[in-house]
């Protein structure tokens, strides 16, 4: 199915502005495109489904998927002991990264950018909060180079132009990626005593950093006419096992979308945008493993707006779920979202 979905990318036509939410790089379309820039930037993103408690599995309504549990079991293997057995319950997963990210150029075709983020990631049980970790996440590095360009200076500029950009980024493991959390307990009876130990269960999902390095490639293409425009970036993602022996597996990023530019005088303008995103990913592994219940593909409906004011710069994009495949049975796509204030000098 994703072949066709990339397919459909190529007759959409080359196209804008958000990229790589799970590989935590995001490339936007601005007006001050030849500016350095410093920005503070949250991404949140939210997975959803229904489920029935069973000891040995748990059934997602939705779609009618089913998952076994196992140990190698990402995803609501079995409810927490507030939920009887063949009760109907509620598992969320809920992802929320505070970003500070940084681009200066080189020269006027080579770009260096850097991002490091906070997490503070959530699982989610009916309204109960079951689980929660937070961190720092991964230093990534990125340098992009325009390889082609029929125009220079800012993409508010009138006339026909377009222009290639190619980029490779490198992930370093500077987060947390060993936080353990509580699953249970254990009793244990001595002497008219109950003594209760703690069951600790490692879930490298959930986890500001990965623990390993990781790589990035990238291409950007923009087309732009006047005051409309089309641009599409595509990202490739390839990750290396941590030390304890989990690796993420490659991941496959494309971003589509249109844009009209609004200029409301010499300093404001806005940039309405909408279009497609769709993020492939197989199974992560464990020892060689697969890692049940992870990977799959998603294609989103995009859409934000931009605001620029002068030296600054707000926006804000909305990703809606479509069609999704997702391997196994994992908590369906409920919502993201980016937000994003920028400053350039």
């Amino acid at each position: 199915m994703h072949l066709k979905w990339i397919v459909a990318f190529l007759i959409i036509g080359y196209t804008s502005t958000q990229a790589c939410d799970l590989c935590t790089v995001y490339l936007d379309l601005k007006p001050n495109d030849f500016t350095n820039s410093f920005a503070i930037r949250n991404r949140y993103r939210q997975f959803e489904s229904d489920y029935i408690n069973n000891p040995l599995f748990s059934t997602r309504i939705s779609n009618q998927r089913v998952g076994k549990g196992n140990i190698n079991n990402k995803h609501a293997g079995q409810a927490s002991d507030d939920v009887g057995y063949g009760e109907q319950f509620t598992y969320a997963e809920e992802y929320n990264s505070y970003d500070i990210v940084a681009n200066f150029f080189i020269t006027q075709k080579l770009q260096l950018g850097g991002s490091i983020n906070f997490s503070d990631n959530y699982i989610m049980q009916d309204d109960s909060i079951v689980d929660n970790i937070a961190g720092v996440g991964d230093l990534n590095l990125l340098l992009r180079y325009q390889l082609h360009s029929t125009t220079s200076g800012d993409s508010t500029s009138n006339k026909l132009s377009h222009r290639i950009i190619l980029g490779t980024g490198v992930f370093l493991p500077t987060g947390k990626y060993n936080q353990y959390s509580v699953v249970g307990y254990v009793n244990e009876f001595k002497a008219n005593t109950i003594l209760g130990t703690a069951e600790m269960e490692l879930d490298p999902h959930l986890q500001p950093g990965t623990g390993s390095i990781g790589y990035l490639f990238l291409m950007e293409y923009l087309l732009k006419y006047n005051k409309v425009g089309m641009n599409s970036n595509f990202s490739y993602r390839v990750s290396r096992m941590n030390k304890n022996d989990f690796r993420f597996s490659n991941r496959f990023n494309a971003n589509s979308s249109a844009f009209a530019i609004l200029k409301l005088n010499d300093k404001i303008s806005i940039m309405p945008n909408f279009g497609l995103s769709y993020e492939l990913s197989k199974y992560d592994q464990i020892d060689g493993t697969d890692y049940i219940d992870s990977g799959g593909e998603v294609l989103f409906l995009n859409y934000g707006i931009n605001l620029s004011l002068n030296k600054l710069g707000i926006s804000f994009n909305y990703f809606q779920p479509g069609i999704e495949n997702l391997y196994g049975s994992q908590p369906l796509n409920n919502r993201r979202f980016i937000t994003q204030l920028t400053y350039y000098f």
